[in-house]
């Protein structure tokens, strides 16, 4: 015997699903081509970027600074057109961080599957603000550069392991290679901060639990790529753990402060 549906209730679940599915094909297609609601663009090597308000001579070189910051990692692939999507306005990047499900307090987040990187310019420099550019070669050090950088990491990385497989790993190896990748240039440039330096911050410098344990994540990917000789596939391995990776880590610096 068959269950009988009102044609009311019919028509409800109907319209209830059309709606709902045009509500998330304007989702969709807002993340996928924002370009409308950012007026001015430049393009730096195969990075393209999209600016809500006119592109001032510090973001020109914070651009610049990104490709020459990507160009030495093991991952750069000069072929993969990447757009990077940069909201001076508060207000524009929060209705995309919302569209996206991610907190409108973190400066920036990346869409892999669209190849596209969102950055809040505002809350880049109120980072550097509030941690006072106190985090060297880390995205909590409110660097424009690196935040953008980051991001693109992200791409790179989904781009050498698969969609599917990016997903399954970690959050301290996606995270934590974002964060060695966008600074290596620098890392391996300037010995003004060393690596053992940069252990003692993360160590005796105030910071929320959580912002220590991020930046703890790029320091262990740091030590593993640096100290160790492992290249991204040994990173991502399934038998390469946080705590035993952290556990080396602490033994090597312990060797350096002696």
């Amino acid at each position: 015997m068959g269950i009988h549906v009102h044609p009311r209730l019919k028509r409800w679940i109907f319209w209830t699903g059309v709606t709902a599915f045009l509500l998330i094909s304007l989702q969709l297609s807002a993340l996928a081509f924002p370009q409308p609601w950012f007026s001015h663009q430049a393009r730096y090597g195969n990075l393209t970027f999209y600016a809500d308000a006119e592109i001032n001579p510090e973001h020109e070189a914070a651009m610049r600074q990104v490709v020459a910051r990507l160009r030495p990692i093991e991952l750069h692939d000069s072929t993969a057109h990447l757009r990077v999507f940069m909201a001076s306005d508060p207000g524009l990047y929060t209705v995309f961080a919302r569209l996206a499900f991610v907190p409108p307090v973190v400066p920036g987040f990346n869409l892999s599957v669209l190849d596209n990187s969102f950055i809040s310019v505002a809350g880049v420099y109120e980072r550097n603000e509030w941690h006072g550019g106190g985090f060297p070669y880390s995205a909590l050090e409110g660097n424009l550069a690196q935040c953008i950088a980051h991001e693109v990491m992200h791409d790179y990385m989904v781009g050498e392991s698969g969609f599917l497989r990016s997903l399954r790993l970690p959050a301290w190896k996606k995270e934590g290679y974002a964060e060695y990748g966008a600074s290596l240039a620098l890392i391996q440039a300037d010995t003004a901060v060393t690596l053992s330096e940069r252990i003692h911050i993360m160590q005796t410098r105030s910071m929320a639990d959580r912002a220590r344990e991020y930046y703890s994540w790029g320091l262990v990917v740091e030590f593993l790529c640096e100290k160790r000789d492992y290249n991204h596939s040994a990173v991502m391995a399934d038998s390469v753990t946080l705590e035993s990776a952290y556990t080396q880590m602490m033994e090597w610096y312990r060797t350096q402060a002696r």
